[in-house]
């Protein structure tokens, strides 16, 4: 499994990092989907090196080796399907037994779920903050809005990306926004200004807040986060929720360090010794790797993937 850095968003991810967590996640999925299919899976990060950042691609990031004797089926296999990024309002309850079974779906630790009121509205105020931040800001805001299918004629030709559906946005508040905050052109102040009033919206909605750490910010620890990140996420959906990362905050670019100062505050609070990802920060010091909200809402559809053979080479 490969990098491509052609598809790396360097002006929100300038360390690859969240590229790597993504990866991550792919990676679980692959090793729990292959037992279903008759598997046994071995797997090895980085079997030839770490690439450095000026060489993204260029090694592999994981090597996985299937046998013919397959291993246990996981349950969580079969929510694969059903995950994906919910972007709508969300609404309660999350129960004991809820947090309990996501807390024990990743490594100890390496969670930590805010559900008290006083600490969601101060989470929120810094996840509404780091959206206007990175929405007003012109290299990041290119980089989102060029992942975004203004019609479901772009989504079928692009085969990637999110549509406004995968947004939230559906029935006649979809004809509305896409009639009245167009994505590019002269007038795309007025979608700047819808992305932060969702961001407002969507943010203050969320009854849980979670915030997922690794043990150190090496590449191995970001690979490993994805993978939590997805069965954790696959946990959530088995138990009737749906999950949304906000990440603006944790982005490694200077234009983020007013809501970062106030979200290192909250982190003392609710996660004693725990840091923002930094490269000058990789060994030996608790990161947050992913923030997102989590709770109930009525799904949305899946977002467009591009064809197999874009992505497998044989």
């Amino acid at each position: 499994m490969f990098l491509d850095p052609s598809r790396v968003a360097l002006e929100t991810d300038p360390t690859a990092r969240q590229a790597h967590v993504a990866l991550g996640a792919f990676l679980e999925s692959c090793a729990l989907a292959a037992p279903a299919t008759g598997f046994s899976t071995q797997v090895v990060l980085f079997p030839n090196g770490i690439n450095r950042i000026d060489d993204l691609g260029r090694s592999p990031v994981a090597r996985l080796i299937l046998g013919t004797e397959p291993d246990e089926v996981d349950t969580l296999v079969g929510y694969l399907d059903r995950r994906h990024t919910n972007r709508r309002r969300y609404r309660g309850p999350v129960s004991d037994h809820d947090v309990a079974d996501l807390v024990d779906s990743v490594p100890p630790a390496s969670v930590t779920l805010v559900r008290d009121s006083g600490t969601l509205r101060r989470l929120s105020v810094v996840l509404i903050e780091a959206m206007r931040v990175d929405t007003n800001t012109a290299l990041t805001h290119a980089e989102k809005v060029t992942m975004i299918r203004a019609s479901d004629e772009e989504a079928a030709k692009a085969r990637d990306g999110m549509t406004y559906e995968n947004l939230g946005y559906t029935g006649r508040t979809r004809t509305l926004v896409e009639s009245m905050y167009p994505l590019r052109g002269s007038h795309g102040r007025w979608f700047r200004y819808g992305t932060i009033f969702i961001a407002r919206r969507v943010a203050r909605s969320a009854p849980m807040i979670g915030v997922l750490k690794s043990q150190g910010n090496t590449r191995v620890d970001q690979v490993n986060a994805g993978r939590a990140l997805l069965r954790l996420w696959l946990t959530a959906t088995s138990l009737g929720l749906v999950v949304h990362p906000m990440c603006q905050v944790l982005q490694e670019v200077s234009d983020q360090a007013g809501p970062q100062a106030s979200f290192r505050r909250v982190l003392e609070w609710i996660s004693p010794g725990t840091e923002l990802p930094s490269a000058t920060k990789v060994a030996d010091v608790a990161t947050v790797q992913v923030v997102f909200r989590l709770g109930r809402a009525v799904p949305t559809p899946p977002s467009p993937r591009r064809p197999l053979a874009d992505v497998l080479v044989s």
